[in-house]
């Protein structure tokens, strides 16, 4: 809702699985979307570049070791996405969205129970973006879990509650949209 808010348009599109519009809508420092989005568009090798470019111009200190888990879980590598992920469940990092990207490289190297986790933290948060965990690929290997199916069950119902909250509320027409 505030395009001033860096998590908001962009992220949006990347949800929606816009990856494309996603990109364009990127103009911060470091380009987040942008390696999140090339990776789903079969742009693997051009993602890996750049994050290492990103990587290259980071003093060391958390945005460098995310980035070069980010790079690794693109790279197929668990041992890194681990490493950097552990220490995130407790710290006092608790952007949720955040929590998810995570958990999603965490699934996509094959760290089943730590991913599971991190997508338990996600959704117990509040954030419930069920469309976006039904189609993101990263996540297939969770999929036929119970605790997994679990989850994206929960998800589902408080994204109904959420889309129920929202019409009853008139966000529809406070927005000027059509619910």
């Amino acid at each position: 809702l505030d395009p001033g808010v860096r998590t908001s348009v962009g992220y949006t599109h990347w949800m929606a699985g816009d990856y494309v519009r996603a990109m364009e809508l990127e103009d911060r420092d470091p380009r987040w979307l942008v390696l999140y989005a090339l990776p789903m568009l079969g742009r693997e090798e051009e993602a890996i570049a750049e994050c290492r470019r990103m990587e290259a111009r980071r003093p060391d200190g958390p945005t460098r070791r995310i980035l070069g888990a980010l790079r690794a879980g693109v790279e197929r590598r668990a041992e890194p996405c681990v490493e950097a992920a552990t220490g995130m469940l407790d710290s006092p990092f608790h952007d949720a969205e955040g929590l998810y990207l995570a958990g999603r490289t965490l699934a996509r190297v094959g760290a089943t129970d730590l991913a599971l986790r991190f997508f338990a933290r996600v959704v117990e948060s509040g954030f419930h973006c069920h469309p976006t965990f039904v189609r993101d690929p990263w996540l297939d290997p969770l999929r036929g879990t119970a605790a997994f199916t679990a989850l994206l069950r929960r998800a589902e119902d408080g994204c109904r509650e959420s889309a129920a909250a929202f019409a009853e509320a008139g966000g529809g027409r406070l927005l000027g949209v059509a619910t």
